[in-house]
């Protein structure tokens, strides 16, 4: 009896236990998704009252559906832009609490466009509350506008539904094709770090139908924007960080050409210009200590592969030329782009982050000066490189065509003799 009493009262205690358990399970602090605001893109502008006003763009549920995009279900636009202002990023972010919208979840941001009124007062508060903010991720992509970040987000353009993910695809392809670069939130933060203190971003702007396009590159000095760098010279200072991988480069062929090759490209349908693509290219940046003023050499060796050759046929003599000619643009577009940012005075091709990394203590005697030592800096080049496809047909099929070769002389369907 005693026994039978001891395993009903264990058995009790595992009841209540269990009971436990089940009523403690889950997360307390769990939000669905239906009751929360899935961001995907955010506008920072500066109005001419000297306000900030931030835009986020978040998805829109109800056009959303199963199979939007895929040709079944959803209408209109997959997104809705809210707005919220203040005197300072902190306070525009702070009252979006204030609004009678659900609350706003950033884990899910890809995109950050700053307009360049904001940008050109700095973007220090901002990257601030993008580090301190554990929702946000490093990997979201900051972009710069030549006009208002809130215009940026509401075009509609592209395929996707969400315009936040057609601007960030739109930098992308660019990036491959050797216009822009990829400026991840971490990515900026690294250089906004290093040595140089000169941050590079996307630049876009709205062509005259109103569609987004990427412009080239905004340079900043320190957190403030400093100048955009419009494309082709964007290119040149993608060479010297070693961002161009799948660049086409358009070379008039040399018996068209009209004096030296220069970097000014013909129109891609053109049947007069020899067309190279980029497979990969490294550069490497060597200070030369000597004197009061440290000078640079610059080493840039790259793999390009022939697409289209000129009309002549081609030979090893042909291929050879070819690929001097290809070296030269390339070291051209470096030139102007060197050119154009030591105009500025700020040093976008980040040699002094390589010259800290040679010689850290020559640095730390020159860092304050070298804002005024840059724009005088000589650079020497050492620019190679290599193509491939030699046997490529030099000529369009019909060329290959005459009436004596058709019909064929043997085969089938040969004319009896």
């Amino acid at each position: 009896m005693i026994h039978f009493k001891q395993r009903l009262h264990r058995m009790s205690l595992w009841a209540v236990t269990a009971a436990c358990i089940a009523l403690v399970t889950g997360c307390w602090g769990q939000v669905e998704v239906g009751d929360m605001s899935i961001v995907m893109a955010l506008g920072i502008d500066r109005t001419q009252q000297g306000m900030v006003r931030v835009t986020a763009q978040v998805i829109n549920p109800a056009t959303m559906q199963a199979g939007a995009g895929q040709g079944g279900g959803g209408t209109g636009k997959g997104y809705k832009d809210h707005t919220s202002t203040g005197k300072t990023f902190d306070e525009a972010m702070h009252n979006f609490l204030l609004s009678p919208w659900r609350p706003l979840y950033f884990a899910h941001n890809t995109m950050v466009v700053f307009g360049a009124a904001y940008a050109q007062q700095g973007i220090s508060q901002a990257l601030d509350y993008f580090d301190r903010n554990r929702e946000f991720r490093r990997i979201q992509m900051f972009a710069v506008s030549k006009g208002l970040a809130q215009d940026e987000l509401a075009t509609t353009s592209g395929i996707e539904r969400v315009n936040a993910r057609t601007l960030r695809e739109l930098v992308e392809h660019q990036n491959d094709a050797g216009w822009t670069l990829p400026s991840i939130q971490l990515n900026v933060t690294d250089q906004l770090l290093a040595a140089s203190h000169t941050p590079l971003v996307s630049s876009l702007s709205l062509d005259s139908r109103g569609t987004p396009t990427v412009s080239g590159i905004a340079v900043f000095q320190g957190d403030k924007l400093a100048d955009f760098v419009d494309v082709p010279e964007s290119r040149g200072i993608l060479w010297f960080l070693s961002q161009v991988h799948r660049a086409q480069l358009l070379i008039p062929c040399p018996k068209h050409a009209t004096g030296s090759h220069t970097m000014g490209s013909p129109t891609p349908g053109s049947p007069k210009t020899l067309a190279i693509q980029i497979l990969n290219s490294q550069a490497e940046i060597a200070p030369v200590i000597s004197g009061n003023l440290p000078a640079f050499h610059v080493k840039v060796r790259g793999v390009g592969e022939v697409s289209r050759l000129c009309e002549e046929a081609p030979t090893k003599r042909n291929m050879q030329d070819w690929s001097q000619v290809t070296s030269s643009v390339v070291q051209q577009e470096m030139e102007a782009a060197l050119a154009k940012v030591q105009s500025d005075g700020v040093d976008a091709v980040q040699f002094g982050t390589a010259l800290f990394r040679s010689n850290p203590s020559y640095w730390r005697a020159i860092a304050k000066q070298w804002p005024a030592m840059f724009p005088r800096v000589k650079v020497t080049y050492d620019v190679e490189f290599h193509l491939i496809r030699t046997g490529m047909s030099s000529k369009n099929p019909e060329h290959e065509y005459t009436p004596e070769i058709y019909p064929p002389a043997s085969g089938r369907g040969a004319i009896p003799s």
